[in-house]
């Protein structure tokens, strides 16, 4: 992977997690989906099945993932002039 492909990873891994972490906030502790989405935050926390899950994103939701992608980069970048240029994804 080239280091642009790792921020684009990273800044996808973040927004993921954070999609799905507030996702499960909001819904019933008895809902199904629960199960899926703590799946997903596992398999987002390793490395090997990030980069499965990403490739999957951006085949089947092509839109979606770029759009966490530049969300997720643009917030950093955000971050990043309020600190004075230190920079971080």
């Amino acid at each position: 992977m080239s280091t642009n492909d790792d921020l684009e990873l990273a800044a996808w891994r973040t927004a993921a997690v954070a999609l799905a972490e507030l996702t499960l906030e909001e819904i019933p502790w008895n809902d199904p989906d629960r199960r899926g989405l703590t799946s997903f935050l596992s398999e987002l926390r390793n490395d090997a099945a990030l980069i499965d899950q990403y490739s999957q994103w951006r085949r089947r939701f092509p839109k979606l993932a770029a759009g966490m992608v530049h969300a997720r980069l643009r917030a950093a970048e955000r971050a990043c002039r309020l600190a004075g240029g230190r920079e971080g994804v």
